[in-house]
């Protein structure tokens, strides 16, 4: 029998595991560099090659780590083996593959499905311009910010505009989902997330509680040795 894990431990989980892909996502991108000069920042965007590598380098690295790791580590991730709590199968008790996308189908996949949207959808050496701040430093922001009047708007702008704020609103409706989660986990006496309750999955401490099967309880019988009694035939000679 194993005990639901508490709120604490899933959520130092989840920010190791957060900072361990943010951070491999940083080194991707700073491996990868931008082609143009630091001194050429006018009108320019991204260059194609960089934009669209690192972005498929980060959502392959993202499934990796949510969807492979815990392959060699029975159901857990880094962050996990740190807290020592697992996945399981909330039928089985046992790790199930399936169960762990069901997880991640509002985890990693939905934010691999984010980024695809965004590769798919804009333009990078098109879309995107250096524009100066309010303090004159030049910064990378979408073309369509820039423009002032809407008749200058093209239908791609367009298209860019509405991804962008789809992609922001469903991104926004994620980390509601993991909010709304770990409010269920410290308010719900079961300490089960809404991941958790869509998915039949549960995570646990990971070692077992120890139970006592009620068959192998047996009632024997007990003389108790600690107390003399006496015996009366006749009440009238108690005192005597």
């Amino acid at each position: 029998m194993y005990k639901n894990a508490p709120f604490w431990k899933r959520f130092g989980t989840n920010l190791i595991d957060l900072a361990i892909v943010i951070g491999f996502c940083i080194l991707i991108y700073i491996a990868g560099g931008s082609s143009q000069p630091a001194s050429d920042k006018t009108q320019q965007g991204l260059d194609p090659k960089f934009f669209y590598t690192s972005i498929s380098l980060s959502i392959v690295l993202i499934n990796f780590y949510y969807l492979i790791t815990p392959i060699f580590f029975h159901g857990r991730t880094i962050g996990m083996l740190i807290y020592k709590i697992k996945i399981i199968d909330t039928d089985t008790k046992d790790f199930k593959y399936y169960k762990l996308i069901m997880r991640n189908i509002l985890g990693s996949i939905y934010v691999s499905v984010l980024l695809i949207i965004v590769m798919a959808v804009i333009d990078p050496s098109n879309d995107f311009v250096y524009a100066p701040d309010k303090d004159g430093v030049s910064k990378l922001v979408f073309k369509f910010q820039t423009i002032k009047e809407s008749k200058d708007f093209t239908t791609h702008d367009q298209i860019v505009q509405l991804a962008t704020g789809v992609v922001a609103a469903l991104f926004s409706l994620w980390l509601a989902i993991n909010t709304i989660g770990y409010a269920m986990n410290i308010i719900y006496s079961k300490k089960l997330s809404l991941v958790d309750l869509v998915s039949s999955t549960r995570i646990v401490n990971q070692e077992p509680q120890a139970t006592i099967d009620v068959k192998e309880i047996h009632l024997l019988p007990f003389f108790d040795t600690t107390r003399k009694w006496k015996y009366f035939k006749d009440t009238t000679t108690i005192g005597e």
